[in-house]
């Protein structure tokens, strides 16, 4: 089931990487010389769900409130998936800019995403796992008139780089019925604010697939809006408190995803080349 946000708001969010089981042996071409999240063909990860951390920052009663504040919110939303599994499926570079393709398969629902990379930077598409941790898309929604501010990622040395940055996404949005049915399913804009910052590089990271020494948690704040069209264009705000964590290690990608949805997944295995 879809989250009403996305499905009527036209969907707001989507996720990153992650770590795993043993490497393949072969030596590869990486694409954008890019390590922090490996793209080469074949690379694939798998990620489970696993519970959305407690509430730890305030006192034992604010921590209580916060957490019933959480369980009510999650009888809005979908439930999480239980397994993610994303495959790097090809490569082409032209230009100087290589786009990767990617097969995405949450539970029995499967997409495919893209993500672009420069050796500055990799923009990856709004309805991708790699883009804000939320697996499994957004159905029959398209976009056009597509604007990007700012990488989703900026890379320097092939290595995460900055400390604060933005990702915003400004798109026309149209959904489709069914072949079964004529019915109008509405159209509009959406325009989605992303703030993204390193929060902490975190000292150790421990998963199903691996534990590493380091790893780099980056924060992403979310807030923007939407128009539906024969509505008098007036925009519906997302709601507030959107945020996402993403914990990066270089060299196998992304490891665990804390989002909005609170939900929260780590990587369980991995093959990723060398």
């Amino acid at each position: 089931m879809q989250h009403p946000r996305l499905a009527v708001l036209a969907v707001a969010s989507v996720s990153l990487l992650g770590a795993g089981t043993a490497a393949a042996q072969k030596k590869a071409v990486k694409p954008c010389g890019i390590t922090a999240i490996p793209m080469t063909v074949g690379n694939s990860w798998t990620y489970e769900s696993v519970d959305y951390p407690a509430p730890t920052r305030g006192t034992e009663g604010e921590n209580k409130k916060e957490q019933e504040a959480r369980e009510n919110a999650q009888k809005l939303y979908p439930n999480s998936f239980a397994k993610v599994v994303v495959t790097v499926t090809a490569v082409e570079t032209k230009d100087g800019v290589s786009t990767v393709k990617l097969s995405e398969v949450a539970d029995e629902r499967t997409l495919e995403t893209t993500m672009t990379c420069t050796a500055a930077g990799i923009t990856v598409s709004p309805d991708s796992f790699f883009y804000a941790g939320e697996p499994g898309g957004s159905w029959n929604l398209a976009f056009g008139d597509i604007e990007r501010k700012g990488p989703t990622f900026p890379v320097s040395g092939g290595k995460l780089s900055g400390t604060e940055w933005r990702d915003d996404f400004k798109a026309s949005w149209t959904r489709a019925a069914t072949k079964d049915t004529a019915a109008d399913l509405g159209a509009g804009t959406l325009a989605i604010k992303r703030r993204m910052v390193i929060v902490a590089e975190e000292p150790a990271l421990e998963t199903t697939a691996g534990a590493w020494a380091k790893s780099t948690k980056i924060g992403i704040e979310t807030s923007g809006n939407v128009t539906i069209a024969n509505n008098g264009a007036k925009p519906y705000e997302l709601p507030m408190g959107l945020v996402t964590y993403l914990y990066v290690v270089d060299g196998v990608g992304l490891a665990r995803v804390e989002n909005s949805f609170f939900h929260a997944y780590q990587l369980a295995a991995f093959t990723v080349a060398k």
